[in-house]
Parts: C-alpha cells; structure tokens; sequence
C-alpha cells in the first residue's frame, strides 16, 4: 500500500485561499446524534490543525478494502502515525516549503463546526476556521463528510480505495473556501 498520505491534500485544501468564495447554507439537525457527529468533526479538524496522526487513525474511516490492508498488516496507531508523518515529510521539495506549511497549519484558529445533518449513517457537517497565509488571516467555510462505524462518527473516506485521493478531497472540502470580508 502507498504511503497513505501527500502533501497534495494539503495544497488542495490551502490552494483554496486563492479561489472565489462560494455560497454556504448551514442545516439543522435537532437530535444527540447530531451534536455527537459536531463534536467528531471538531475533533478532525484539529487533528489536522495540530498534525496529529494519532488522533486522524481513530478519527478516519477508510473503505473496506484499506480498513483490511491496514488490519492484514497488523496498522497500530503509532504505525499508522509514523506511515503518515513519513507521506507528510517527504512530500516537501524544500525546507522552506515544509516552514510554510507548517505555519499555515499552526495558524488555524476560531474552528467552528455547524450543526449536523444526519441521513442514516452519514452526516454532514458545516466547519469554519480562520486560516493565515502570507501574513494575511483569511475566514474560510468548509464542509465534513461523517459516516458512523460500529456507532462512531469518522470522517469519511469509504468512496474511494486510494487514500491519497480520498484524503485530499475530504481535506480540501473540510477546509472550503475563504469567504468574502464584509
């Protein structure tokens, strides 16, 4: 199995700083479930804000044909973890490319997450953060993609066997679109 993660995730969702904004609708979903998938996705996000490998392995659902790769291959956490900062260091060309987005991750701040809506065993969940770049903090909207587990909310990954691809599009979609200063 490839190295589950690139930093072409990352660039997908941090590329979206120099996009349009696009339209954002937030739904409601008054029930437990609902404030259970938020908190999830709360919890996603900052993994991701705070490269937390640890976290993303209990926090992501794969499809079924990774999910048994990574049991096949007897994954621990602390592999996992180490599999993803591995993909991450390695994605950099340079040191200086690495520093930035470092600091991009590092200035997250504000992480907000809407209120779910639940269809079955999926939920989507709206997500905003404020994001800086080139000395400029930048409000963005997102969107989460939770599917329940064994009656845990995951992001999720399942539509897809490449997990690069899946990550990238889950993150960029997380991470959404800056939205208009008004």
């Amino acid at each position: 199995m490839k190295t589950l993660f690139r930093l072409t995730c990352f660039t997908l969702g941090l590329a979206a700083v120099a996009l349009a904004p696009r339209a954002y609708a937030e739904a409601t979903a008054p029930d437990a479930t609902a404030t259970v998938a938020e908190t999830q996705t709360g919890k996603v996000y900052r993994a991701l804000r705070d490269l937390d490998w640890m976290a993303w392995y209990n926090l992501v659902a794969f499809s079924e044909k990774l999910t048994a790769e990574l049991k096949d291959k007897g994954t621990t956490p602390e592999m996992f973890a180490a599999d993803m900062q591995k993909g991450y260091e390695s994605s950099f060309k340079t040191p200086e490319e690495k520093k930035v987005t470092d600091d991009i991750f590092k200035s997250i701040k504000d992480i907000m997450v809407g209120e779910a809506v639940i269809s079955g065993d999926t939920a989507v969940v709206p997500t905003s953060a404020t994001i800086s770049s080139n000395g400029q903090a930048r409000a963005f909207k997102g969107t989460a993609h939770l599917i329940r587990r064994q009656g845990t909310w995951k992001l999720d990954l399942t539509f897809s066997d490449d997990s690069e691809q899946a990550m990238a599009q889950r993150v960029g979609e997380i991470f959404g679109k800056p939205v208009e200063a008004h």
